[in-house]
């Protein structure tokens, strides 16, 4: 897994045929583990399209979660501290299906 990445997040569609099978153990060996999501319903005309994932809630929510502002322990109204994770790593640990075989 790259060093950054702290949680990988994979959602696909059975047919899209980008995304044939999960980010699973017996095919990326992988420490901690790929989180898979089959359970999306891609509407656009290939099941591949970014677009088709994006609507999901599972992964809308995935998405929402990875940008979650953190602020200072101290100062709970205080400035934003950082986004986390950084955005390289919100990037790789989603590994939408478009992503797949791309992986560093």
């Amino acid at each position: 897994m790259p060093r950054r990445v702290t949680k990988w997040q994979n959602a696909y569609d059975d047919r899209d045929v980008v995304a044939l099978l999960p980010l699973d153990q017996a095919r990326w060996d992988i420490q901690p583990s790929i989180e898979n999501f089959s359970g999306v319903s891609n509407s656009t005309d290939n099941a591949h399209s970014i677009s088709g994932y994006l609507n999901d809630r599972h992964v809308g929510r995935w998405v929402a979660n990875a940008w979650i502002v953190k602020r200072k322990p101290d100062r709970p109204e205080g400035p934003v501290r950082s986004l986390s994770p950084p955005l390289p790593s919100v990037a790789a640990s989603l590994a939408l299906p478009t992503t797949v075989g791309t992986q560093s």
